[in-house]
């Protein structure tokens, strides 16, 4: 069933938190239209007062003002979903009927509930999508901060991820590279260990790319783009459990 046009605006003062999130909904969302953003309450107010945005974005803590007032002086019909670093607000925001409290960094998932909840509000009489909230649900990503934006990609189309002293490279299906600032471990701990092996200390592969494991010479991954990833020998016990070998 196709998921209705909803209408949104986000009030943001950080640029790195409002890029993650107008990714997030270009990307998982088309059935969200974002009108605009700003980064303070008394911009936001009169804004969304002439565009009457269905969903407001909000960041409670705004440089001269708090978000709890917009929401008080905004009089129309709307889900206000919150967005904060910090819990502290959580029972004001229940007191004035807020749609959602989301913490950040924003979990897909979390977001997903968050505006099933507004369409539900918004929209009584559409029918199915929370039925579909399953499905959606299988949308599995991973936010790769760097110093000037979060990007989010999608686990399945990483092929395989390189140490870099405290840095991550990644490497995706598409031939992109991407640099996010954490180590590798961190990421080790985000990923399915079903699908993602730890092969060598520098390198975890995605076991959907490989081909071949190369025992000529030393033991090598074959990956479907023709690219060799070495297997050190303290990481060949646990490759080959996974593969059934031993």
């Amino acid at each position: 069933m196709r998921a209705p046009k909803l209408r949104a605006y986000i009030v943001e003062p950080d640029p790195r938190a409002l890029q993650a999130l107008l990714s997030m909904l270009k990307h998982y969302f088309p059935e969200i239209q974002v009108l605009g953003s700003a980064p303070n309450g008394a911009r936001a107010l009169s804004k969304i007062n002439a565009l009457a945005p269905d969903i407001v974005f909000l960041e409670i803590a705004l440089k001269n003002s708090c978000g709890f007032q917009l929401i008080e002086r905004y009089g129309r019909p709307c889900s206000f979903i919150i967005t904060s670093s910090v819990d502290t607000y959580a029972l004001k925001a229940i007191a004035l009927n807020v749609t959602a409290y989301l913490l950040k960094p924003l979990d897909l998932k979390e977001v997903l509930v968050a505006i099933n909840k507004a369409k539900q509000q918004l929209l009584p009489s559409y029918e199915g999508y929370a039925k579909d909230i399953g499905t959606a649900y299988a949308i599995d990503i991973l936010a790769l901060p760097s110093k000037d934006k979060v990007e989010l990609v999608a686990k399945k189309d990483i092929v395989y991820l390189k140490a870099e002293g405290r840095y991550t490279q990644f490497l995706l299906r598409c031939g992109a590279a991407k640099l996010a600032s954490r180590n590798l471990g961190a990421f080790a701990r985000l990923l399915p260990p079903n699908r993602f092996i730890r092969v060598h200390h520098s390198y975890l592969v995605n076991m959907a790319y490989v081909t071949h494991l190369d025992k000529a010479g030393g033991y090598y991954l074959e990956l479907m783009n023709g690219r060799y990833i070495p297997v050190s020998k303290r990481k060949l016990e646990v490759l080959n459990r996974f593969l059934g070998i031993k």
